[in-house]
């Protein structure tokens, strides 16, 4: 599916290119493919850009594989959208640590970005910022007479351009020379000490002492910190609902278990299988379970105690429940142990008697 905005240029990177959406026969995926068409890249370039498909990171688009073959690659999304008011420092912050945390992977790993722009940082979510398009600017220009770290220290200087322009609300806040020292002057009067920091240090002249990332992660180390903080709040209250997930599907299909056995009348030959102890038991159970009423005949509706005693059931207490039946008044005390045993084994004839696809 062609992806490409038709109101827009098609010579990204200094190459003409294609844009589509794929779903690929070796595994059924859907990637994003970019096509360049002009000349065979050397097999040096190739392999230099095939490097980026061992980096992992979440705030890296990551590259899966580049083909010699016509192919294709991902929608550029521009960054900027119409909006009546300038972005929070929240969300300024949090898109320049989880850019500064791509940097730092990068840049450890002997590598350089080349390529941070308003359309190649991708929004993928109203809180997730991605750098796409990595390791194609190696294919398509490449720059064998320039050091990697003088190449690093571009990748801050386009990372603080980019922050500077998103602080600004303007595409063309970092343009000049003196659209910075404006740029900048808007920071200072609008945003943290800590952010005009961070912004001077990215934009600092490369002449003297260039700066690497280690020195910006140094300089936004407490916020890092009140991050990894929020990150490991947020990671606490997913796994509590995926606790609370996890248990439901035990519960429930200890009730499937307990329904498929209850009310089931035969059983292959056995003309009577339902009318055995262990279903009477079963039935017993579940009118204990969902049939209760008070003294005055109103149905009793406390979940609490219902999953309280699935849970008892499923772990096989020793604990004893009184069940009830609810059309001839019976009463029997026994074990949640003894009854998990009489439904594991009626659920175990049943399977037997079954397909075999049961399960505990």
């Amino acid at each position: 599916m062609p992806l490409d905005d038709e109101s827009r240029g098609k010579h990204a990177h200094s190459i003409p290119n294609a844009l589509f959406k794929a779903v690929s026969e070796r595994d059924g995926e859907v990637y994003a493919l970019r096509r360049f068409d002009g000349p065979q890249p050397q097999a040096n370039l190739l392999q230099r850009a095939r490097s980026w498909c061992s980096l992992h990171h979440p705030n890296v688009v990551q590259l899966h594989d580049i083909f010699t073959e016509p192919g294709g690659g991902g929608a550029p999304l521009t960054y900027f959208v119409e909006r009546s008011m300038l972005p929070s420092e929240e969300n300024l912050w949090s898109h320049a640590l989880q850019l500064l945390s791509a940097l730092h992977a990068i840049h450890l790993a002997g590598a350089a970005v080349r390529l941070i722009d308003t359309s190649h940082v991708l929004l993928t979510d109203k809180h997730t910022v991605r750098l796409s398009s990595v390791g194609l600017i190696d294919v398509a220009r490449p720059d064998p007479h320039k050091a990697v770290n003088m190449l690093q220290v571009d990748d801050l200087q386009a990372l603080g351009q980019l922050l500077l322009c998103v602080a600004c609300a303007s595409p063309s806040a970092a343009s000049s020379p003196s659209a910075i020292s404006r740029s900048m002057e808007f920071v200072t009067a609008s945003f943290s000490p800590e952010l005009q920091h961070l912004l001077l240090l990215l934009l600092s002249d490369p002449k003297g002492a260039p700066p690497t990332v280690h020195d910006a992660v140094a300089i936004v180390s407490g916020r890092m910190m009140t991050r990894m903080a929020q990150t490991q709040a947020y990671a606490d209250a997913l796994s509590a609902e995926l606790a609370k997930e996890m248990e439901n599907g035990r519960l429930l299909r200890l009730l499937a278990k307990l329904n498929a056995v209850k009310d089931r009348a035969t059983l292959g030959d056995d003309m009577e299988w339902g009318e055995h102890d262990d279903r009477y038991m079963m039935r017993l159970l579940s009118d204990s379970l969902f049939g209760q009423i008070d003294e005055e005949g109103k149905p009793v509706l406390n979940l609490a105690q219902l999953i309280h005693s699935l849970n008892k059931l499923d772990v096989g207490h020793e604990g004893r429940a009184l069940l009830t039946g609810r059309h001839d008044g019976a009463l029997l005390l026994v074990s949640y142990k003894d009854l998990k045993a009489v439904l594991d084994r009626s659920f175990g004839e049943l399977t037997a008697a079954g397909s075999g696809a049961g399960g505990s």
